[in-house]
């Protein structure tokens, strides 16, 4: 049987879930795709599809939402949902159950990973969860792959499993995702260190919004455009880009080492 797993990873945390992930449910011949590298496969050769992201403001990147907007309406295909989070984990699952329903995807199940942070200003505040997941959390999530793999079974044998009832929770019903004049206030200005930049273009090839332009002698941000995902800033190898609050030494630009030994990376 086929499956397709579609991905969006900014620090590499959820790309490193995804292997790992499809590694445990070896029921199925998965394809891994990255949703920023363009269109993806014909969802007609896959048995199952499951979509996994990073947590955007306690939400969904709004890359990742125009993908799943994008996507042909289906008439219950098996999908299941992922996302990844530092802090909380907030709306995202609930909202791609929500897109993906209404898209007519018959969704199996979700999970929400702890990983290390990777948003600046968390890291800024101290709030690293480098430990993240604990022993306990990659025994939950070992749970959820274990249940999975059974409905990925029984899909294989021809039984058509239920839609599952993904829920918020109480915290994340009362703290709601990020406005946008918020996610503003909370990213400031970006500014480029000219002695530290090298022209290298990764900010511009990190950035999905067209919010960098190649210019002299340090490229140019353009803030009406930018939605505060702080790629640019992550990947930036010579460390150049900073805010009046975030400096070079905040970034996360790919994932923590104790999360590779976790996960088998």
């Amino acid at each position: 049987m086929k499956g397709l797993l579609c991905y969006h990873s900014q620090s590499g945390n959820t790309a490193l879930v995804c292997r790992f992930l499809s590694q445990k449910l070896n029921q199925v011949d998965w394809d891994l795709f990255d949703i920023t590298t363009g269109n993806p496969p014909n969802l007609a050769s896959y048995a199952v599809v499951g979509f996994a992201t990073w947590t955007y403001y306690l939400a969904l990147p709004p890359f990742f939402e125009q993908f799943l907007d994008s996507l042909p309406t289906q008439t219950g295909k098996p999908a299941f949902v992922l996302n990844t989070f530092g802090v909380m984990p907030g709306q995202a699952l609930y909202k791609m159950n929500q897109t993906l329903t209404a898209k007519g995807f018959n969704v199996l199940g979700g999970y929400s990973f702890h990983a290390p942070e990777s948003y600046p200003p968390y890291i800024a505040k101290g709030w690293h969860s480098l430990e993240a997941p604990t022993a306990k959390e990659l025994g939950e999530f070992s749970t959820f792959c274990a249940q999975l793999g059974e409905q990925l079974e029984n899909l294989s044998a021809g039984m058509l499993p239920k839609n599952a009832k993904i829920k918020l929770d109480l915290f994340s019903r009362l703290i709601q995702p990020y406005s946008e004049s918020k996610i503003r206030r909370e990213m400031e200005a970006l500014s480029i260190d000219p002695v530290l930049c090298n022209q290298c273009g990764s900010c511009l090839q990190a950035c999905l919004y067209g919010a960098i332009a190649d210019a002299a002698p340090t490229p140019a941000f353009q803030p009406e455009k930018c939605k505060g995902c702080w790629a640019c800033f992550n990947h930036c190898p010579q460390k150049a880009i900073f805010s009046e609050k975030i400096q070079a030494s905040n970034q996360y630009p790919r994932p923590a080492e104790a999360l590779l030994v976790k996960l088998g990376g």
